[in-house]
Formats: C-alpha cells, sequence, structure tokens
C-alpha cells in the first residue's frame, strides 16, 4: 500500500536488510533462557551446597540422592547436579546462536 500511494512502479526488496536480520528472534529467545537457566543453575548450586555436611540446612529423600562406594553415609544430589549441567549447556546457547549467523 505504501508503494502504492508514493507513486512507486513496485516494492524494492532490500536483501541486505533480510540477511542481517536473520537470528534476532532467536538470539533474544536464547538470552531470556539463559537467564532463567542462570537463576535454576544457582537455585540447584545452593541446594547442593546447603545440603552437604558443612551445613546440613536441607536434606532430600534417598529417593533423590545417591550413595557413595567410598563413603555410605555421603548423599550425592544427583538430580540437582543434572539440572546444574543442563542450566549451563541453556547458557551457553546464545554464543553458539551468535556464531552461527
Amino acid at each position: 500500500m505504501t508503494t502504492q500511494l508514493l507513486g512507486f512502479e513496485s516494492l524494492n526488496h532490500n536483501v541486505v536488510y533480510a540477511q542481517m536480520g536473520r537470528g534476532k528472534t532467536e538470539k533474544l529467545v536464547s538470552f531470556a533462557l539463559a537467564g532463567i537457566a542462570a537463576t535454576v543453575s544457582r537455585m540447584a548450586m545452593d541446594a547442593t551446597l546447603f545440603m552437604n555436611q558443612n551445613f546440613g540446612f536441607i536434606s532430600f529423600p534417598d529417593e533423590l540422592t545417591t550413595g557413595s562406594s567410598i563413603m555410605p553415609h555421603k548423599k550425592n544430589p544427583d538430580v540437582w547436579e543434572l539440572i546444574r549441567s543442563h542450566c549451563n549447556k541453556l547458557q551457553a546457547l546464545p554464543n553458539e546462536i551468535a556464531m552461527m549467523t
């Protein structure tokens, strides 16, 4: 409609703008996900820290932890460690997208 109102014959497609705009939305979404992942990772780290023997503020049921073959009394917070590792992958996502685009 703008093309017709201004009296031009046809729409001029700017190829450079289309190329430079690729990945912007994906990068913005990945930054939001990375921010959420950072918060969840910190929460998991705090839970892991506060359940160790030095603090003992938190305890989890045996279903969420595994024991150690060397130290049977120790509880390894596997679920929280897995959450932290997956959050680290999400935090790396914005950089991966920036390198691809």
